[in-house]
């Protein structure tokens, strides 16, 4: 993993990034969708610093996958009444990650942000995002993070992350989404709809989905303004191997060069 100084080195030596071809910074209509499974201590961190660094304005939704935690249901249920932007939605029974969010988004009809109930976001990380997913360049747009495969990026306090401010309003292609915090926009997500539901219950589904952004002629962009701490899921644990291989073979099936896709981008990754 990458210091921020390196990477800051390498993204200007090999011009990666692109200017963000939009100046209107109107907030469009976003969604931000938060699926929720137990983890109670890490949706304590994850909500404190999405209400702090989030606008009132944005409306912020949690998909409570009928957690058997009974503390994670209270503080979820806690929230509307002092932040009227958050709505939580309890499912009568656990439908599984994909499903959740399938489920919610077959009703969005705007820009969405998936992001996990693991993380924590920091300052200014929303309007970097919607700023470079303003660009019609662009399908989807993630963060850079501690924890998050091709945009894994060290940082170890606040004012280190205030060296990437130099990247503000700017951006360059990836291969692939990660799913950990993803925003998608309106016009993909009507034409494309949710993710593939052979994902279930989750690995994989952001990456075919990044592949069907590109094949409608769209980028999906790295933000590196905007920084998003993951402490990374432990919800498949006990079948992350299996679930990995065998969707990383339909992935190959499907997109036969897609891991060479990768292989390169990562022989040059600044992170």
């Amino acid at each position: 993993m990458t210091g921020i100084q390196q990477y800051i080195q390498q993204v200007r030596k090999y011009h990666w990034l692109n200017q963000s071809n939009q100046n209107d910074t109107k907030i469009p209509h976003i969604e931000i969708i938060v699926p929720v499974y137990n983890g109670h201590d890490s949706l304590i961190k994850c909500t404190k610093a999405l209400l702090a660094h989030t606008s009132d304005h944005v409306q912020i939704t949690f998909l409570n996958d009928a957690s058997t935690d009974s503390h994670v249901t209270q503080h979820l249920d806690s929230l509307p009444k002092f932040h009227p932007n958050t709505t939580v939605i309890h499912r009568k029974s656990n439908l599984g990650y994909l499903h959740n969010i399938n489920h919610h988004l077959k009703h969005c009809h705007h820009d969405v942000l998936l992001l996990n109930a693991d993380t924590e976001v920091t300052e200014n990380w929303l309007s970097e995002m919607l700023h470079v997913a303003s660009d019609d360049r662009i399908g989807a747009v993630c963060p850079l993070s501690n924890n998050a495969t091709l945009l894994s990026l060290h940082a170890t306090n606040k004012t280190e992350l205030n060296h990437l401010v130099q990247f503000s309003k700017q951006w360059y292609p990836i291969p692939t989404a990660v799913g950990f915090c993803m925003l998608i926009k309106k016009h993909v997500l009507e034409q494309l709809g949710g993710f593939d539901p052979y994902y279930h219950p989750g690995y994989g589904e952001e990456c075919d989905y990044s592949m069907l952004i590109r094949k409608m002629g769209l980028q999906v962009a790295c933000a590196p303004a905007a920084y998003v701490h993951h402490q990374g899921s432990q919800s498949f644990q006990k079948n992350a191997s299996v679930l990995q291989r065998q969707h990383q073979t339909l992935l190959d099936l499907r997109y036969p060069k897609y891991q060479a896709e990768i292989n390169t981008f990562q022989a040059a990754n600044p992170v």
